[in-house]
């Protein structure tokens, strides 16, 4: 398991193999086997292991603890409640793990209420803002299949891009793991391949960074509405193909939302304090918009 968190995946699947060679139907190992393909991508694999650990019934309450938790983690809900509920039940094993698990498994399983006494539980081991729970994550997640819908799909790479930023700050992140979006993020060109990367893994990019900070810079200013969003987007990209190297991104930011104020009556003055640039830098910045 150690192996596994630290993404050592060969040294894991020894080992794995090894207790596996010894006993077949040992359920921690084919647990960890079966998360370890799923994180490796090897889906035959993983599906294979699945089955066995959902056809073999564990021995004993321990057994029935791990492979119960893997399940839930892999959204296998039915099957997990099924296994961890009567451990709840008998008050067998009662901790952090499995009220998290039985909130999540329940809540997916339709009883809500149910979900939502096993999470206010589960806050007497460990406080978890509610941003994290089962229903505010599914919320997350409708918003991120939404925008997927939305814009992902669209002929416009643009618009892809402006889906891409709009999901990375839908809260909590975690609510994109697991979801069918990113069968479809596969299929993206290696453009916004590279900005996925930037958004969830910390890659440092240049063209894509100057772009994200302007984004950035509205958005904190509450100028979130997806038109002008967009609009930054067209305009940085205009400006890239003229001008390979501008790094006052505020001042260019500032100025194209001056030009393009999408209803808002907006001044010169306040718009070079509102980024905290110059009216000198935004007018330069304006002159260089108009020119492309």
């Amino acid at each position: 398991m150690a192996y596994l968190f630290l993404n050592k995946y060969e040294d894991a699947e020894v080992l794995l193999r090894q207790l596996l060679e010894d006993d077949q139907t040992d359920m921690h190992a084919l647990s960890h086997m079966t998360l370890l393909h799923y994180h490796t991508e090897q889906f035959d694999e993983y599906e294979a292991y699945l089955k066995k650990i959902e056809i073999v019934e564990p021995l004993d309450d321990d057994a029935r603890f791990k492979v119960g938790l893997v399940l839930n983690f892999l959204q296998k809900y039915e099957h997990s409640y099924k296994l961890l509920f009567p451990l709840y039940k008998k008050q067998k094993i009662i901790n952090f793990q499995l009220l998290h698990a039985l909130s999540f498994s329940s809540h997916h399983l339709g009883m809500h209420e149910e979900s939502k006494i096993y999470w206010t539980r589960m806050q007497n081991f460990h406080p978890v803002d509610e941003k994290f729970s089962p229903w505010n994550k599914q919320k997350a997640a409708d918003k991120i299949l939404a925008l997927e819908s939305m814009y992902l799909h669209d002929e416009d790479q643009h618009k892809r891009l402006l889906a891409l930023y709009l999901i990375s700050k839908i809260e909590p992140r975690e609510a994109i793991i697991g979801l069918s979006i990113w069968d479809h993020i596969e299929t993206l060109d290696d453009y916004e391949k590279l900005y996925v990367t930037f958004l969830f893994q910390g890659l440092k990019l240049v063209r894509l960074g100057r772009m994200h900070i302007g984004l950035e810079l509205l958005y904190d200013l509450s100028v979130r509405d997806e038109e002008t969003l967009l609009m930054w987007i067209n305009v940085f990209h205009d400006l890239y193909e003229k001008h390979k190297e501008f790094d006052d991104i505020e001042s260019h930011t500032a100025a194209a939302l001056y030009l393009y104020p999408g209803g808002r009556k907006l001044t010169k003055k306040g718009v070079a304090e509102m980024f905290n640039t110059t009216v000198y830098r935004l007018n330069k910045a304006i002159e260089r918009i108009k020119q492309i």
